[in-house]
């Protein structure tokens, strides 16, 4: 379910919570606005949109300035979000082979630590083979390339919105240090990390 804003989303948790609905198995909720207050506090954090109120200031000012230049502007302007934040109440796997999805959430929960596939695999009653094949089958992807995508997002966010330096980061993700970071960084987004900094400031 899309709701306006985060706190209506925080009510509509209260609401399904009261009903015995399970949050997200049975539904998912994604809010809008991104305002951590309402979003992260909450037993379940919210999946929300982040409305990029920064830009849409900036584009109301700028068309302003046009208008009072005598412009015609356009009655309706569309400035799109900035990304839509996923947090736990949209965290479900709709995957029908039951060890796949073991596997798939095992791995989203514990991706910045080291995971062994052949621990994994012996968790989820499978051989590494039959795992590997089902997963490539079920996810369109490699447990490996999972693992190496979720660290790879979650160190763009932390270049994102925060000032951490590349080791610390690293530590954080799941890297051996700030060197294999940014190796592999560069390897998928063509530029260095401090480079993608600067472009997301």
């Amino acid at each position: 379910m899309m709701i306006q804003n985060d706190y209506l989303a925080v009510t509509l948790l209260q609401k399904l919570e009261d009903l015995g609905v399970r949050v997200p198995e049975e539904v998912a909720v994604i809010g809008a606005d991104n305002d951590e207050l309402h979003c992260v506090p909450t037993t379940i954090s919210i999946t929300s949109v982040d409305d990029d109120l920064d830009q849409i200031g900036y584009t109301a000012a700028q068309t302003l300035d046009r208008m009072m230049d005598g412009e015609e502007v356009s009655e309706l302007i569309l400035v799109p979000p900035k990304e839509v934040v996923v947090r736990s109440s949209t965290d479900t796997i709709a995957i029908s082979h039951e060890p796949t999805a073991k596997a798939l959430a095992y791995i989203r929960k514990n991706f910045c630590d080291s995971i062994s596939i052949d621990l994994l695999a012996e968790r989820c009653g499978m051989s590494r083979r039959r795992l590997e094949d089902a997963f490539k089958k079920y996810v369109g992807r490699t447990m490996a390339a999972e693992i190496q995508r979720l660290r790879h997002d979650n160190v763009k966010r932390f270049l994102k919105k925060t000032d951490l330096k590349l080791n610390a980061i690293a530590h954080e993700c799941g890297y051996a240090d700030g060197a294999h970071l940014s190796k592999s960084f560069k390897k998928q987004e063509l530029i260095t990390p401090q480079l993608y900094r600067l472009s997301q400031r």
